[in-house]
Formats: structure tokens, C-alpha cells, sequence
């Protein structure tokens, strides 16, 4: 956009749908506006409905500039707050992290697959379960296994 107002002098002003639309930091909104007004161009904002040609506009814009810089510092504010609360308590975004993997009783699955017949992985879970008290899906079971090099099928 600034590209296009920098190079096209037939352009008459900008239109925004919101102020927080325009940018975060007051300085540039304030900086942007003014460019703007020395160059005889209009600024509307449609959600803010203020009339930059009068000097209450002019509050309004002041206003809503300061407003909304300080709810971007707010919000930002909060993403770090929740990220550091999130981090020390294992989780990010909802997704586990940083959590220790499950123990597993290896001696006892490698016994299981070498009976004859060798007992299914979905059996050997739901023993480590009930016997063991190790609850463990058996997609995990058998990806787990494959990185200890045990024979999958």
C-alpha cells in the first residue's frame, strides 16, 4: 500500500476498516496520518468513524492510536505470560513437550514376542497394562520397539 500512495499521485487518500488494522505502534500510525495529511490526501477509518479535518477527528485519532497500542502491549503482554506458564507446566499450545516417555517393561515384551506363537502387540499392551499397570497406546508400543531394533512383524 505504501508502495502503491508512494507512487501514484492520483490516489486521494486511504480507507481502513479499523484503526488496529493500520498498525500496532503509535508512533508510525501518527507518522503515517501526518504523511498523509501533508500531502493533501484523506484518511478514513470506517470501524473508528472519525473526521480527520476537525480537531475533535484529531482527539479521536490521538485517542484510538494510544488505545491501541496499549492493547497490542496487553495482548502481547498475556502470549508471554501464557507461554511461560504453559512452558513450565509441559505444555505448548496443548501439545506435550518436554515430557519424560513412558517406561516400559522391555524384558517382558521381548519374552512375549518370543513365545510360540508370539502374543499380537495389541495383546502385549493390554497385558503391560493390566499386569504392569503401564498404560501405553500400541502405535507407541510398537514405534518404541522398532527404535530399540526388535523384529516388528
Amino acid at each position: 500500500m505504501l508502495k502503491r500512495l508512494n507512487k501514484d499521485p492520483e490516489i486521494n487518500g486511504v480507507i481502513v476498516h479499523s484503526l488496529s488494522r493500520l498498525g500496532r505502534s503509535l508512533g508510525d500510525i501518527i507518522h503515517f496520518v501526518e504523511d498523509l495529511q501533508k500531502q493533501e490526501r484523506v484518511f478514513i477509518s470506517v470501524k473508528e468513524n472519525f473526521d480527520m479535518t476537525t480537531k475533535e477527528g484529531r482527539m479521536l485519532f490521538g485517542l484510538m492510536a494510544v488505545v491501541n497500542e496499549y492493547e497490542c502491549e496487553l495482548i502481547m503482554e498475556r502470549m508471554n505470560e501464557g507461554r511461560a506458564y504453559a512452558e513450565s507446566y509441559g505444555t505448548k499450545s496443548g501439545k506435550p513437550c518436554h515430557r519424560p516417555e513412558k517406561e516400559i517393561n522391555w524384558g517382558f515384551v521381548e519374552a512375549c514376542r518370543e513365545e510360540n506363537p508370539p502374543r499380537s502387540w495389541n495383546a502385549i499392551r493390554k497385558a503391560l497394562r493390566d499386569w504392569q499397570g503401564q498404560n501405553i497406546t500400541t502405535t507407541t508400543l510398537i514405534r518404541r520397539a522398532k527404535k530399540r531394533g526388535m523384529k516388528i512383524d
